[in-house]
């Protein structure tokens, strides 16, 4: 499996992890001149924006490890660009992040970090 589809896949996976938990899905794939929102999601009172990374079980990595701070900077420029796009500035809004493990073809575990700091 190709970086790109086992990314798009990862999303996948992490798009309906979330539906099935009663997440809006509002927008996937936002790009800005800073990088890309994965998922832009409603839940609750919150506007989520949710980076998606995936991983082989085999890493030798922490999948929270994947997101570094300029990563995270890149990703506070984006959400910014999103609130302005639809006039939502003053909405309460959280970074989540959910890893994905991958094992087998169809194996995977979900790691769904929620208030991310950034």
């Amino acid at each position: 499996m190709s970086n790109f589809s086992k990314g798009k896949y990862a999303e996948h996976i992490a798009t309906k992890y979330l539906t099935d938990l009663g997440y809006i899905i509002l927008e996937n794939n936002f790009y800005t001149t800073e990088g890309e929102l994965d998922i832009i999601a409603r839940y609750k009172e919150f506007i989520v924006f949710i980076e998606v990374k995936s991983l082989s079980y085999y890493s030798k990595f922490s999948i929270y490890s994947t997101l570094i701070k300029t990563k995270r900077l890149r990703i506070k420029k984006s959400i910014y660009t999103w609130l302005r796009k639809y006039n939502l500035q003053s909405e309460i809004w959280r970074l989540d992040f959910i890893g994905i493990i991958l094992g087998g073809k169809t194996e995977y575990s979900i790691e769904h970090f929620k208030f991310v700091e950034i």
